[in-house]
């Protein structure tokens, strides 16, 4: 097939993509590649259920047949009354957006990502699954309080999309039920960009994360190196910007929905960082997460990991060298050592068990009054088969 022959494939694959994505819920078709291609011919017989298959996945003929085009046009002419039979052939894809967006939506933004359909397809193996992510908790004042949360991404039809659990209370209350962004992910030149919103609260919000993605060796398909940046959940509900390293989980949860809520936790650093990853890495995993630039004054042990910089970094830099060199090692041990238990390793326990209160350490205290107290698990390790502290 032409260069011309696949650019026509892609644009009409692209379009019709973004009007079942757009329309589809109000025009009641059906999600997923097969149920929508069998919900077209039982609807239109003039078009086979192989037809918008191959149109979805960008394998379609690049002269499509016109009573293609002309059922295509009238399954969506009752959302969008204006469609005509040649938009669905037009390869400026920015274009097609142009004339069939919804102009009444006052809450549709529409963003033009170029050749995404093409970036997406090769990201999909590398980036697809299920990981657990790790952060310095935004409502902590010091380092010991880190934030585990799992994000899953997937790929609906031709778009990637995500889902990343969080903790609402500014406490380490076990058995918090776990709240979510949700989002789009984005590859943009050699980056990943992950872009998302949450309404389960009171106040909605917004989360970025953003990767390198430069095609790296195999070792580094399952962890991830990273900048979130967000808003706290209380007090001034400030900008906030954390390093986040994201490991793939390495089994499949029966039930994610569930898994998303067990291994959702802000934990104390150490316990935390020697429960999922043993009692050998402390430094370098502190390392990751440390959000200061290299350069600032540290304290001495640190200087194995940043070594004696002469100059101060002037921004948060990530030191992505750093982590492809020492990340997969401290992976590698990690999975081959059964007495250590992570949720991204099959075996999980489960979620930390209810533990009586108990006040916070006398450091300087948490942000907003709710941190007076805060409830401490004790770690899997500790618990009895049946669930409960030991």
């Amino acid at each position: 097939m032409s260069e011309k022959g696949r650019n026509a494939n892609s644009a009409l694959s692209c379009n019709l993509n973004y009007m079942v994505e757009t329309y589809g819920p109000k025009l009641r078709i059906p999600v997923g590649t097969k149920a929508i291609a069998q919900w077209f011919e039982e609807q239109y017989g003039e078009v086979s259920e192989r037809t918008v298959r191959l149109i979805l996945h960008g394998t379609g003929s690049p002269n499509p047949h016109p009573k293609t085009l002309q059922a295509l046009t009238k399954c969506f002419r009752p959302a969008v009354p204006a469609i005509q039979d040649s938009w669905w052939t037009l390869s400026d894809h920015s274009e097609f957006l142009r004339l069939a967006r919804p102009s009444g939506s006052k809450d549709s933004v529409q963003l033009v990502v170029p050749n995404y359909h093409r970036a997406i397809l090769g990201l999909e193996h590398r980036w697809c699954g299920t990981y657990i992510a790790y952060r310095y908790s935004f409502e902590a004042r010091t380092d010991g309080l880190v934030a585990r949360e799992v994000i899953h991404i997937w790929l609906d039809n031709s778009v990637m999309r995500f889902r990343m659990s969080y903790w609402a209370e500014a406490t380490t209350h076990p058995g918090q039920k776990a709240r979510f962004f949700e989002g789009t992910v984005l590859p943009v030149g050699l980056s990943v960009f992950l872009v998302g919103l949450s309404s389960d609260g009171e106040h909605d919000r917004g989360r970025s994360l953003f990767f390198h993605d430069d095609r790296s060796p195999a070792e580094m398909r399952d962890c991830k190196f990273g900048l979130l940046t967000s808003t706290r959940l209380h007090g001034d509900y400030g900008p906030c910007v954390a390093c986040i390293f994201l490991v793939r989980v390495d089994w499949a949860p029966s039930d994610l929905d569930t898994f998303m809520q067990d291994a959702t936790c802000i934990y104390d650093t150490d316990q935390m960082l020697h429960e999922d990853f043993g009692s050998n890495h402390d430094i370098w995993l502190k390392g990751f997460l440390d959000n200061r630039p290299r350069g600032t004054p540290k304290e001495p042990e640190y200087a194995e990991v940043d070594g004696h910089p002469k100059y101060r970094d002037p921004v948060l830099r990530l030191d992505r060298i750093r982590f492809i060199e020492r990340m997969p090692e401290v992976l590698a041990e990690v999975m081959q050592d059964d007495k250590i238990q992570s949720p991204f390793k099959a075996g999980w326990p489960g979620r930390f068990a209810p533990a009586p209160l108990v006040p916070v350490p006398t450091q300087e205290p948490l942000s907003t009054p709710v941190d007076s107290a805060v409830r401490t698990a004790p770690p899997p390790s500790a618990r009895r088969p049946d669930g409960e502290p030991a």
